[in-house]
């Protein structure tokens, strides 16, 4: 099992090597920023590859990390964007954690 894993994972990155060289590559940022009173609270995400998951999903998350450190700073915060997938930020963050360590298999 481990070893069609990685030659799975072998022939995902070919493909996506091959897909840069022919297609070139580009990659984009989120940052959301907030001066609150001299205090500044921020979060950023870079390295995506698709530009309208990065509007549709990651500008979201940004403004969430935002809104919970305004929050945990002791500000009150309205008007924050919902979850996409009915998850609280925080057990959002811990799920792609979770995810990302399943994928180690280094270990």
């Amino acid at each position: 099992m481990a070893a069609e894993a990685l030659a799975a994972a072998r022939r995902q990155t070919i493909a996506q090597l091959v897909n840069w060289y022919e297609n070139g590559w580009q990659w984009y940022g989120v940052r959301c920023r907030y001066d609150a009173l001299g205090d500044e609270f921020e979060a950023s995400l870079w390295g995506i590859d698709d530009a309208e998951y990065a509007e549709r999903e990651i500008k979201v998350e940004m403004a969430l990390d935002v809104a919970d450190q305004l929050e945990q700073a002791g500000y009150t915060v309205t008007g924050k964007p919902e979850c996409r997938q009915g998850l609280s930020h925080t057990d959002k963050q811990e799920r792609i954690r979770r995810n990302l360590a399943a994928q180690n298999w280094a270990a």
